[in-house]
């Protein structure tokens, strides 16, 4: 996806999907508001990001990280929004069938190991949008939650 497509797409389909995933787990989740939180629920919410990659697990084990967009950060797990409110995060690869579940603890611990990816430049992506939190692989492979769907 370029920075335009990014901008422009529509999650719904991606709520929908987390949503009932979860509520076979036995957690039941509302949609949030357009531009706050994805999915609302009572004890935790769960913030979500859509990419383009086939296959995401093999795609951070690659990378050597697991990497989720800085600005996500700025809004869920910047230290103050966090202490009110439980925030995980659902990966969904480009089909639709691969999900990765981060807890709230892990993205906390590397919240501020940044890197910028200086290749999406070329996409139309500016610094901020071109800017992810990085969680080693290695230490977020026990923590970080992968399933087919």
């Amino acid at each position: 996806m370029n920075s335009r497509q990014m901008k422009r797409y529509d999650d719904t389909r991606d709520r929908v999907i987390i949503r009932e995933w979860f509520k076979l787990k036995g957690v039941l989740l509302k949609h949030g508001s357009k531009y706050g939180v994805d999915l609302e629920g009572n004890d935790y919410d769960i913030e979500i990001s859509h990419l383009s990659f086939s296959n995401l697990w093999e795609q951070w084990k690659k990378e050597n990280r697991f990497r989720i967009e800085i600005r996500k950060r700025d809004h869920y797990w910047n230290g103050i929004y966090n202490k009110s409110k439980t925030t995980h995060f659902v990966q969904l690869n480009k089909s639709g069938h691969e999900l990765l579940v981060y807890p709230q603890d892990i993205i906390m611990e590397y919240s501020n190991n940044e890197v910028e990816l200086g290749y999406l430049r070329s996409k139309g992506f500016n610094k901020k949008e071109r800017t992810f939190m990085c969680i080693p692989f290695d230490k977020g492979k026990d923590a970080i939650k992968r399933y087919k769907i």
